[in-house]
């Protein structure tokens, strides 16, 4: 399979049960099912990862101090399930599932 577009909803429920399982073989825990834990945890990543080896080339090839510390962002995605009062848009540089370059826009 080229693109994670083409994954069927069977593929994608076999995926997380493989990761489900790979996470429990190599933590000794279940994956946790409570959102709150699941950011938590998402947001304590992102502050570990700082100070790993590939963290540390990016900033000194992009001239980024090593003191000025890192941020996690946490926003909610709007869905446009409401009808004529929000639709669903979206921009991006490119075709995201395809990595082709183009300006695209949806609603």
């Amino acid at each position: 399979m080229a693109y994670d577009v083409d994954l069927t909803a069977e593929d994608l429920m076999d995926l997380c049960g493989k990761y489900k399982a790979l996470v429990k073989e190599r933590l000794k825990r279940e994956f946790p099912q409570d959102p709150l834990v699941q950011l938590e945890l998402a947001r304590d990543a992102v502050f570990r990862s700082w100070n790993n080896d590939r963290a540390k080339y990016y900033r000194k090839t992009n001239g980024i101090p090593d003191d000025i510390g890192t941020a996690v962002n946490v926003q909610a995605m709007v869905f446009g399930n409401m009808g004529t009062i929000a639709p669903p848009a979206s921009a991006s540089r490119g075709t995201p599932p395809r990595g082709r370059r183009s300006s695209t826009a949806s609603t």
